[in-house]
């Protein structure tokens, strides 16, 4: 029987493209379905960077399009929370008075108890975004940082990309644009959310939401 898996819309804002010299300094989730529905919506957090590797490896590209020297506000702590869903406070009361300041490792255990399933018999939780792979490496390289013994990665080894599913919805062949497709699709872009780790993260599951509301395709 067809059980359909969880899927969280994630998105992250980083210091530049390789996983190995560069830092993500803010994470989105967009949890849904999870197995404790007080943690279901959006969570938000700056991340602090690594000042050597900021200094010697930063893109000044990738700083001007998320706005990081704007924007950053965690240059003293591990980790700042900065969103979470009003009912989380009902099972977690710390997180009542934002900002929260957490070290990476508990961080790290949240987002694998975010990320997770209840047991080995539940559905994996589906990663989704648009390009994943890239957060998908930062937050894997940030989690076995600071975990004691390697873990296995608590979602689906297949991440979710947004636009790939819409485009086929659409029949559009690559290479794809995030705009172009949200046009088709009649998916609204709010131009003061983009290139913000939540901001992206609400508009990859606009248009995942989209694309799964056209009419199914007759397979062959």
């Amino acid at each position: 029987m067809y059980t359909p898996a969880p899927v969280v819309f994630c998105d992250g804002e980083m210091t530049g493209l390789d996983d190995t010299i560069h830092d993500m300094w803010e994470f989105a989730a967009i949890v849904q379905g999870h197995r404790d529905p007080a943690l279901d919506g959006e969570w938000l957090w700056q991340i602090q960077v690594d000042p050597d590797r900021f200094t010697r490896h930063a893109d000044p590209a990738a700083l001007e399009i998320g706005g990081f020297h704007d924007r950053y506000i965690c240059p003293h702590t591990e980790v700042l929370l900065l969103q979470r869903p009003e009912s989380a406070v009902t099972l977690l009361p710390s997180l009542a008075a934002l900002p929260v300041h957490w070290s990476r490792r508990h961080f790290a255990s949240h987002l694998v108890w975010l990320l997770g399933r209840a047991d080995s018999a539940a559905p994996r939780t589906h990663w989704a975004g648009v390009v994943p792979e890239m957060d998908i490496r930062f937050i894997t390289r940030l989690i076995r940082a600071v975990v004691d013994d390697p873990v296995e990665m608590p979602w689906h080894y297949q991440p979710v990309d947004c636009e790939a599913v819409a485009a086929g919805a659409l029949g559009m062949p690559p290479p794809w644009d995030s705009m172009e497709i949200s046009r088709h699709l009649g998916v609204t872009v709010f131009p003061h959310e983009r290139h913000t780790a939540l901001g992206d993260a609400r508009w990859a599951k606009r248009i995942f939401d989209a694309a799964m509301a056209l009419p199914p395709r007759p397979l062959p």
